[in-house]
C-alpha cells in the first residue's frame, strides 16, 4: 500500500506541472480570443470600447489631480498644522 501513495503523489505532482505548463500555453490564444471579441466590426462594441477609454483618460485625470491635492496638503500640514486641517475639512465637504 505504501508504493501506491507514492505512485499517487507522484502521479499528483506530474499532473500538477502539466497544468501549469498547458495554463501558459493558453494564455496567449486567450488574449488573442478576447483582442478578437472587442476588435469586432459591431457599432455598439466600438461605441462601449470608446467610451471606456473615455471613462479611464478620466480616471487616470482624477487620480492625478487627487495625488497632486494630498501632496499640497502633506505640504501644507508640514508647514501649518492648522491650515492643514482646516484643508481637511473642506476636502470633506466637496466629496
Amino acid at each position: 500500500m505504501p508504493w501506491e501513495r507514492n505512485a499517487a503523489k507522484v502521479l499528483k505532482g506530474a499532473l500538477s506541472v502539466k497544468l501549469a505548463e498547458d495554463e501558459g500555453a493558453l494564455a496567449p490564444v486567450r488574449e488573442r480570443l478576447a483582442a478578437e471579441v472587442l476588435l469586432l466590426d459591431d457599432a455598439d462594441l466600438r461605441k462601449l470600447e470608446r467610451h471606456r477609454k473615455l471613462l479611464e483618460t478620466a480616471m487616470q485625470r482624477q487620480l492625478g489631480l487627487l495625488d497632486q491635492l494630498r501632496a499640497q496638503v502633506a505640504a501644507v500640514k508640514a508647514q501649518n498644522p492648522a491650515e492643514a486641517k482646516e484643508l481637511r475639512v473642506r476636502l470633506r465637504l466637496v466629496k
